[in-house]
């Protein structure tokens, strides 16, 4: 689950609307009475929103504002959920005792399906079991989810079962649970038939933990994507994983994020990946995983027909290690997508990843953004793009491409009839590198996203860009927001939107956030109308292009 908002409420059930039926709003009554009880028998004290006057007195106990469901809680929960706030005054060192009282309430009950308890104040490892225990009795139970707000322990576990009553996922984020609390987890999934997904997050579990983890996962016959992100596994963490890499049953996901592996923990994942046949996705993003660690993975990559995405961004790989990626990439048949974003590459690390995709044709997504790819290394990956029909999206952001490289990439595209989406965002680009770029355009019959965000583009080059736009018939998407266009630009802009919605053009969205289009009155040049007003206008007649201004 993603994160909570800030104004959402501390410990809640959220039942179904009252308004539904009546036994939705008796199970509600009911279930906040056994709750209560249960919890003020550990000597809690417990608030609940039952009405605009209890709502008051929570309000002054606990200072509870209005609460509204985040987007992608109301996606797993039903949007016709709202919360009804059950928060505990002060579980303070008690959260053990909540935690108990509330394993002893979900075992039996066969009504409650969500609970959301925040300030926790740190479940560890003994409330971890017991509330395991409960949940694997319990059968209706959707989402538990406990969190607490102080920076140092901002701790959350959720539970989602199936509405069959068989449990898919478990989340335990930022709990403390450590190896010990990880053992009981261990225990937990190697008796659950039906966990596909484990999430620990923050959860200090070290190689131990991970040695009980992958034992209870040679006896599951569905754990198939295990998450570790932000825990402290290390070069022995990550040997203690690879038997959930190399058998006939092993991980299709695994992700690692921060983790310390290093370049020793990378060798021994690249050992895994040598053997694994079934996983499909590795994240080892911040690991401080160098070239030499990179150099074993790509070694591994080599003849693995399986792994489609590996993630490697925010690890110093420079460009030694793009070029054993590079060459990895002219063997390789199996992976899909390559995420290099801040990895240290520069011109001769873009050249060799371009040499690579000469002979490769299964690649669709590479992000090289963040690093130091100047005119010399967008010229080869441009060279790349003439004769490579995969790779669907490249993404340079924020690079050092320049007027000159972009010219390079432009007359790729005037040849290329696989690229969907280019990214040169923040690359220090104007009008001579657009206005090649536009005449690619012209031809092109591929490209579908462009974003030139961040850059110098100005009139010339968004003059160029309208009129491309006219004869291009796949481009949906642009992205110019933060350049310098004007409101000469605006007005030829607003006639490729109104071409657009002629049905002469494919455009459907049109980001100008940021630049010098002026409003009501041009004071430059009064013979020119406001180059926004003409931007609105046409937005007004084209229901089928969005422009955002």
């Amino acid at each position: 689950m993603g994160n909570r908002p800030s104004s959402a409420p501390s410990g809640c059930v959220s039942p179904r609307r009252r308004e539904e039926s009546t036994n939705t709003s008796l199970r509600a009554t009911g279930l906040n009475n056994e709750l209560n009880d249960a919890i003020t028998g550990e000597g809690m004290e417990v608030a609940v929103r039952e009405g605009e006057e209890r709502r008051r007195s929570l309000d002054s106990t606990v200072g509870v504002g209005e609460v509204e469901m985040d987007e992608e809680w109301s996606e797993a929960s039903g949007a016709e959920d709202r919360w009804t706030p059950l928060r505990p005054k002060d579980l303070g060192s008690r959260g053990t005792g909540l935690a108990s009282a509330l394993a002893n309430l979900l075992g039996p009950n066969d009504v409650l399906k969500e609970i959301d308890f925040q300030d926790d104040h740190g479940f560890g490892p003994h409330s971890a079991s017991a509330e395991l225990k409960a949940a694997d009795a319990n059968t209706r139970l959707i989402h538990i989810d406990l969190e607490c707000p102080e920076p140092h322990t901002p701790l959350r576990h959720a539970v989602t079962i199936n509405v069959n009553g068989a449990l898919s996922s478990l989340h335990l984020v930022g709990h403390p649970v450590g190896d010990r609390g990880a053992e009981h987890v261990a225990t937990f999934v190697a008796n659950c038939p039906t966990l596909s997904l484990l999430h620990l997050q923050g959860a200090a579990v070290a190689a131990q933990g991970v040695a009980a983890l992958a034992k209870a996962q040679a006896k599951s016959c569905t754990l198939t994507a295990v998450h570790l992100p932000h825990n402290a596994l290390g070069p022995a963490g990550a040997a203690a994983l690879l038997p959930m890499l190399g058998r006939e049953g092993g991980l299709r996901e695994l992700r690692l994020l921060d983790n310390c592996l290093g370049d020793s923990g990378a060798a021994a994942l690249g050992k895994g990946l040598a053997t694994a046949t079934r996983l499909q996705t590795l994240d080892v993003e911040r690991n401080g995983i160098g070239p030499s660690g990179v150099g074993a993975l790509a070694a591994a990559l080599g003849p693995n027909r399986t792994l489609a995405r590996l993630l490697l961004q925010d690890n110093p790989v420079g460009d030694f290690g793009a070029a054993a990626l590079g060459r990895c990439l002219g063997a390789n048949t199996g992976l899909h997508s390559l995420n290099l974003w801040k990895t240290q590459l520069g011109n001769a690390g873009a050249a060799a990843l371009a040499d690579g995709l000469k002979a490769n044709a299964t690649l669709k997504r590479l992000d090289l953004s963040h690093n130091q790819v100047g005119p010399s290394g967008a010229a080869a990956l441009g060279a790349a793009l003439e004769v490579n029909m995969g790779l669907e999206r490249l993404s340079l952001y924020l690079n050092k491409v320049g007027d000159s490289g972009l010219v390079a990439l432009a007359e790729a595209l005037g040849r290329n009839t696989a690229l969907r989406s280019l990214d040169v965002g923040r690359n220090g680009i104007g009008d001579p590198g657009v206005l090649p770029l536009a005449d690619a355009l012209e031809v092109n019959t591929a490209l579908v996203e462009l974003s030139l965000t961040q850059n110098s583009v100005a009139e010339a080059g968004a003059v160029a860009l309208a009129a491309a736009m006219q004869h291009n018939g796949t481009l949906a998407r642009v992205d110019l927001h933060r350049n310098a266009i004007g409101d000469y630009g605006a007005h030829a802009l607003a006639v490729a939107i109104a071409s657009a919605s002629a049905g002469n053009a494919s455009l459907a969205e049109l980001d100008l956030r940021g630049n010098q289009i002026s409003a009501g009155k041009n004071y430059v040049d009064k013979s020119i109308p406001a180059g926004e007003n003409r931007l609105r206008e046409a937005a007004m007649l084209s229901p089928n292009v969005k422009v955002i201004l």
